[in-house]
């Protein structure tokens, strides 16, 4: 498990953060491509006005 090698917290079984930080970061990763993606959407439709 490379991830605690690294010191990464694994979390603890059971839990809703079992999945330690994989799961947040996986959640950041998320919300910032959606916001790309909404950015370029008004970006495009804005340039059409």
């Amino acid at each position: 498990m490379a991830n605690k090698l690294a010191g990464i917290n694994l979390g603890t079984p059971g839990k809703l953060s079992s999945g330690g930080l994989i799961s947040l970061l996986g959640l950041g990763v998320g919300i910032r491509v959606a916001s790309t993606i909404i950015t370029l959407f008004f970006t495009m439709w804005g340039e059409k006005s």
